[in-house]
This record gives structure tokens, sequence and C-alpha cells, in this order.
């Protein structure tokens, strides 16, 4: 039986720890974003629908592609990063893009070179379709560190259009089990846009909130919530983190929505 086991596992590159697993100090991955996020790791940010998710994402990839911080973290690691948008029309998420460059100190201009994106909306976009693009994109001279897929929902499969991928653990476990294996393939760091649960979310814990399975709140390695406070104009940011403590932060937001980087203040 352990012959036939080992006949199985030819070509199979996992292995007993050897003995520097024993030994030595093995070092951390590098941190894409200071105190978050950890290359090869995969987090998620989940929010009401239209509570500017979109908008801190592409923040979030101007910081790490520019060295900049990001809502109140540390200067990011500064490496070349992709942003996969799959839901806005170009026109419209271009002028996200010069929105928020703006208001960051640089222009969609400058960004060539350090930030790439890849506009899919209308087209395919099942999880094997989006990273086979992803592959033959990929650079091994100038390797993205940070790729974030916006909205993760785009990623499902149909099956046979009678069940609800999304609250199937393992429908759900199969999309992340493969993100996995491609943030570990090529070094990256994975960042998913998701939404929140329908309905009233006062009896809901944190690391529940997000919609479906629940194998998106303990599949990543790094949580963050956005949640919509009525009593002010302001969206508490929560954070959960493998490696890391609990931390509560408040973003403050104007009104109409316009990104800036003025109206973000942490207490």
């Amino acid at each position: 039986m352990g012959l036939f086991q080992r006949a199985l596992n030819v070509g199979d590159n996992v292995r007993l720890a050897g003995d520097d697993f024993y030994d030595t100090d093995l070092e951390l991955p590098p941190e894409i974003v200071l105190g978050f996020l950890y290359s090869e790791s995969i987090a998620v940010m989940s929010a009401e629908s239209k509570s500017l998710k979109t908008w801190n994402l592409i923040a979030a990839c101007i910081a790490v592609g520019m060295g900049k911080s990001w809502l109140g973290f540390d200067c990011c690691l500064q490496a070349r990063v992709l942003y996969c948008n799959l839901e806005l029309m170009d026109p419209m998420f271009q002028r996200r893009i010069n929105s928020v460059a703006s208001s960051m100190g640089t222009t969609r201009q400058a960004l060539k070179g350090h930030v790439d994106f890849l506009n899919l909306k209308g087209q395919p976009n099942g999880i094997d379709r989006v990273l086979g693009r992803l592959r033959s994109y990929h650079s091994p001279d100038d390797p993205w560190r940070l790729v974030v897929i916006d909205p993760v929902y785009k990623l499902y499969g149909t099956g046979d259009g009678k069940e609800n991928v999304e609250n199937s653990t393992s429908a759900i476990s199969a999309m992340f089990g493969k993100l996995e294996n491609f943030a570990h393939e090529y070094k990256t760091a994975v960042f998913l846009a998701h939404h929140f649960k329908k309905g009233p979310k006062g009896a809901i814990s944190d690391i529940d909130l997000g919609s479906g399975s629940g194998v998106f709140a303990r599949a990543p390695d790094s949580l963050l919530f956005l949640r919509q406070k009525e009593e002010r104009n302001a969206l508490p940011f929560f954070g959960i983190f493998r490696r890391l403590n609990h931390l509560v932060r408040v973003l403050e937001l104007e009104t109409s929505g316009r990104f800036s980087s003025e109206m973000i203040q942490w207490t």
C-alpha cells in the first residue's frame, strides 16, 4: 500500500518538513502593505454595495505601485501591481482612477509601468478564465506583487444555473484553492472585493459579515470591512488579520462619495 501511494505522488513536490524547519527561523514573506498584507497571501475587503470598495482598492494599487501609504498603514513596499476590473465600463473606471490618483498626488499617466489595469467587463470571467489571462500576461522580469480582483462574485462559475454558487462551501473552497495556488506560484498577494450579506447586520459578528459561504471568513489571511454608520458621515473600518491584533479605525467620508486623501482620518 505504501509503494502504491508513493507511486501516486510521483511528480508531487510536497515533502515532509526538513531539517531547516526545525533548526532555523524561516523568514516571513515580504509585507506588501505593512502590518496588513504579505506576499503570497489573500485579503478580502467587504462592504455594502456602493460603499467605495473600488475607490479604496484603486488607492491600494496606487499606494503599492508608487510606494505610498494607504488608509493609515505605513508606506507600502513599492512594487508592480495589477488591478483586474470586472465590473466597471472603461471610461467610468478611468475617471475613478483619475480622481484617486489626483488625491494621492499623482496622475493616471504616471502609473504606467507601476500599476497595470485589465478591464474585463462584458467578458466571460470565471475563475479559470481570469487566472488563465493573468498567467499569460505575467512578466517574470517585472512581476506583480499585488493583484486586485474586483469584484469576486464575477469569478463564480454558474454550473447548471440552479446552484447558488456563493453559498456553496465546495465551490468557494475550490475558488480560494485556485487563488492560493496562483498567489504561491507567482509570489504575489491577491486582494478581493466582496459584498455584505443582505439585511440587518447588528447580530452578525464582524468575521461573518461577508455574503455567502463561511469560507469567505476562514480562507483569507486578512479581512477588511467597511460598515455604514447612521449617526454620522463615517464608515467604521474593521480589520482581522492572521498574525496581527484585531483593529478598529474610522474612515471619514464626504456625503458626496468623492474620494480625497484629505477626507481620510483615523481615530
